[in-house]
């Protein structure tokens, strides 16, 4: 609970540190907790990250979703799913892609896994809420991936997060 709260107050002091609170860049990606303790910060995140990206003229398509297999749960080292269970969890995947990056040998689709990760579904009703069009590419990293894995992943992602409609 302490490690959430202080997560939070440190995503909260990065906002605070503009003068006048709002994102003021221009997002590709963030990192911020995934610990609904600090639910009402993740909602103005989003809240303000959708605000942004509308005083843009962007319309986000596809949200990259990367968070630790808290669990270590599977058998690979980098999964996914392709299984969209938007009703369960109002995430829409990008199926496509997912698919995509495990033929690339990038990851494993491992769909059992992704309903016990917090580390993804803590975000999806806010992915939902704020850009409801957008599909969602998750990836659940195990502590114990390999280096040379993890860049390799990194190298194909910021392929993907160059267009101008995906945020990781």
């Amino acid at each position: 609970v302490e490690q959430a709260q202080n997560q939070g107050d440190q995503a909260k002091s990065f906002l605070a540190d503009r003068s006048t609170g709002e994102i003021v860049d221009q997002v590709k990606m963030a990192i911020i907790p995934h610990h609904l303790l600090v639910g009402s910060f993740m909602d103005k995140f989003y809240q303000q990250l959708a605000t942004k990206v509308k005083s843009e003229q962007r319309q986000i398509k596809r949200i990259i979703l990367i968070s630790p297999n808290h669990f270590g749960y599977g058998y690979n080292y980098v999964q996914s799913s392709d299984i969209s269970e938007e009703k369960r969890f109002a995430a829409k995947l990008d199926v496509e892609v997912i698919q995509a990056l495990e033929k690339a040998g990038l990851l494993k689709i491992e769909p059992k896994y992704l309903p016990n990760e917090h580390g993804q579904t803590a975000h999806f009703s806010f992915l939902k809420k704020y850009f409801p069009e957008a599909k969602v590419i998750p990836i659940i990293l195990k502590r114990t991936t390999p280096r040379a894995k993890l860049d390799t992943l990194i190298e194909e992602l910021v392929k993907i997060t160059t267009e101008e409609d995906t945020l990781m």
